[in-house]
């Protein structure tokens, strides 16, 4: 398993350095030759070069990924990674990992809705998104039909006031 992991950081590290590197506000681009979906790993957004470069690159999806970088989601797996690493035997760290990681995911939407305030929209652009797959476990990225279900149902959902106040004294 931890081979696995220090795998997956020597491919994104392999990435990155052959990826052409471009500033972007908070963040590095990094270009990448091959057709994959746009990924963040620590401060580096991984963007398909053409797709960048024809202007193809949702403004929707940059704010996502800039959410994931600003945020710092890649410490959050990164910590639970090593975690499973060392506690290999512990099977709920897997949960966790993926309810942290989901967990991202329904942030990074949260701020995707209230900058450009268009839920329908971005859902279409996720539901086109979502049958593309990467293998890097370790980076934030789109996938998933399950999870994009689930961040459909978060994206719809409104909570009362009322409510939130109850659950915010509750904790």
């Amino acid at each position: 398993m931890h081979s696995d992991f220090f795998r997956n950081l020597a491919t994104i590290y392999n990435i990155r350095r052959n990826a052409q590197l471009v500033p972007y506000e908070n963040a590095i681009i990094a270009l990448v030759e091959e057709p994959i979906l746009p990924h963040t790993f620590g401060s580096t957004i991984f963007i398909n070069k053409l797709s960048y470069n024809s202007k193809m690159i949702d403004s929707e999806l940059f704010t996502h990924e800039l959410t994931h970088v600003r945020q710092r989601h890649t410490l959050d797996v990164l910590f639970i990674e090593i975690l499973k690493t060392i506690f290999w035997f512990n099977p709920l760290l897997i949960l966790y990992k993926r309810a942290i990681q989901l967990n991202h995911e329904f942030l990074a939407d949260e701020k995707v809705i209230h900058s450009h305030n268009n839920v329908s929209s971005y859902q279409q652009l996720l539901l086109s998104k979502s049958s593309q797959t990467s293998n890097l476990y370790l980076t934030s990225n789109l996938n998933s039909f399950l999870k994009t279900k689930k961040r459909f149902i978060m994206m719809t959902k409104t909570t009362s006031a009322t409510i939130q106040l109850i659950k915010k004294s509750i904790v």
